[in-house]
């Protein structure tokens, strides 16, 4: 039986519960996925300006992590690298070095920016319609959602840790799979159902109860100590996900569902680079407590086309709160919000993008044809995009000093603007004939 832990879902995850699943020695891989587009599109802006771009963070986990894995006999596969795999390689060596680990074997993905292969092609952008050559901002790079491929000559040249750049976040715990059991790159159903259980496992501490709670009907127990899932993957595929014991949260088969179909799309074709997998013939059974097993997931050959996120810079966001109270709240904050437009026609300043929203009555759901109840307490959200950084500062100070006191509507009360005022990076997403784009070579070095 294999056993692949998560160590980490997204950024924001701390490396605490990742030590304990590791000193508990239970498992043989841990999976650290550091990546969403968000959190790319930010690496190539960073890297566009000569900073690292790799995960900032990466330091810390190496640190926490490094010393227990090599003790423990426990391989490390992350995306740490994000646009810069080689840098992070640099970095990994550095710290196995200071650490007394000499010998330690890391594979890396060597650097791949695709802008040139795709910009040739100039295909056609999924969010616009119209060829990615249309858009106006600067493009600052292009990232290929890649397979699993360089995991598992990493792992079969024996690495301790691999680092990869844009891979899917399922295909972590996939790799691994496919080399401990040798699976066969066309044998659909096997990958399939590996890809499905990496598909649950990438959800990290949601699959043990994170985002579950809605009392008094959905109740998870101590979530302020919630674990982290590992599986019991059998050679067929076939999985159990569960956790440590004395870790909180819970794992259920309601909680498993819910995290099975989260941001699948079409359940019949959830579509990876490696293969298309098929949740419609999946199985979910509890089979102890925190412990359910996944079972009969299939697949489908491997699409034609890989998937490419550009990253365009799209000018400066500001953005501003202003919190109205009172029986006659949302009639205020409209007219604030109509202020700060006016405000901005009278500075001479037009913004690419403009959005007014009653935090409470439309920020989430499309807007009420009539106001639902009549609130007493309204927060404004204001946010515009400019093309310079100095028309967003001004935005943002006239709404805290003017909309949100001198001359606003009665009753403002501004709130601090604690979002940082940079550049714009937006994603957009092509999809380019797989033959097009090269598989990323793998390096490896020895601390």
């Amino acid at each position: 039986m294999l056993r692949v832990g998560c160590g980490s879902s997204c950024a924001a995850c701390r490396p605490e519960e990742a030590v304990r699943l590791a000193e508990s020695g239970i498992v043989d891989y841990l999976v650290f996925d550091r990546l969403a587009e968000r959190t790319t599109a930010e690496l190539v802006l960073r890297k566009s300006k000569g900073g690292r771009a790799f995960d900032p963070e990466f330091e810390i986990y190496l640190r926490a992590l490094l010393p227990v894995c090599v003790e423990k006999g426990i391989k490390l596969v992350t995306n740490a690298g994000g646009e810069d795999p080689e840098g992070a390689l640099d970095l990994a060596l550095s710290v196995c070095r200071d650490l007394g680990l000499t010998g330690t074997r890391i594979a890396a993905m060597k650097n791949s920016n695709v802008l040139e292969a795709v910009s040739q092609q100039d295909p056609t952008v999924l969010e616009t319609g119209e060829p990615l050559s249309a858009l106006e901002g600067e493009i600052l790079g292009a990232t290929a959602y890649f397979g699993a491929q360089s995991i598992v000559e990493g792992l079969d040249r024996g690495a301790t840790l691999v680092i990869t750049g844009r891979v899917g976040d399922s295909t972590l715990y996939f790799g691994p799979m496919v080399y401990e059991y040798e699976w066969p790159w066309n044998n659909w159903d096997l990958l399939g159902r590996g890809m499905g259980v990496g598909h649950v496992m990438e959800c990290g501490p949601q699959v043990t109860g994170g985002y579950f709670a809605s009392p008094p009907y959905k109740t998870v127990p101590d979530l302020a100590r919630v674990g982290l899932p590992y599986a019991e993957v059998q050679p067929n595929g076939d999985a159990v996900i569960t956790k440590l014991p004395e870790t909180g949260g819970v794992i259920t088969v309601p909680v498993v569902k819910e995290q099975l179909l989260y941001e699948v799309g079409n359940p019949a074709r959830y579509i990876h680079p490696d293969v298309v997998v098929d949740f419609t013939t999946t199985t979910l059974e509890q089979v102890g407590t925190d412990r359910v097993r996944i079972t009969g997931t299939t697949g489908h050959p491997r699409p034609e086309t890989l998937k490419v996120l550009v990253t365009v810079k799209e000018g400066y966001i500001g953005e501003s709160y202003i919190q109205f109270g009172g029986t006659d709240a949302l009639d205020r904050a409209k007219l604030s919000a109509q202020l700060v437009q006016d405000r901005l026609a009278v500075m001479g300043i037009q913004p690419q993008e403009f959005r007014a929203a009653y935090i409470g009555i439309d920020s989430l759901f499309a807007p009420w044809g009539k106001d639902p109840v009549v609130p007493r307490e309204v927060m404004l959200h204001v946010a515009g995009r400019f093309e310079a950084r100095e028309e967003a500062e001004r935005f943002v100070w006239d709404c805290f000093m003017g909309a949100g006191n001198h001359y606003g509507p009665a009753g403002g009360t501004p709130g601090r603007n604690l979002m940082p005022i940079d550049e714009t990076p937006s994603v957009y997403t092509v999809l380019v004939p797989r033959e097009t784009i090269e598989e990323p070579a793998v390096v490896i070095e020895e601390a």
